[in-house]
């Protein structure tokens, strides 16, 4: 695997992360009444950096540039 293709896959990763990040804090504030402000604060804010470190680790393709 190419050091280009392994940086895509780390990428869609970091992103699908992000993604659970999201997701398990929505599911987690309906069905669990213990979900606070400071817990669902830090699961977004994770799940943003992920998703930007996950943008900024792909790389470009050269139609991009």
């Amino acid at each position: 695997m190419k050091h280009k293709d392994r940086r895509k896959e780390i990428g869609k990763a970091l992103i699908d992360i992000g993604k659970y990040f999201i997701t398990v804090g929505l599911v987690g504030g309906v069905l669990m009444d213990k979900l606070t402000i400071p817990i669902g604060s830090i699961m977004f804010i994770l799940a943003v950096l992920s998703s930007i470190v996950g943008f900024y680790v792909i790389p470009e393709t050269k139609e991009d540039k």
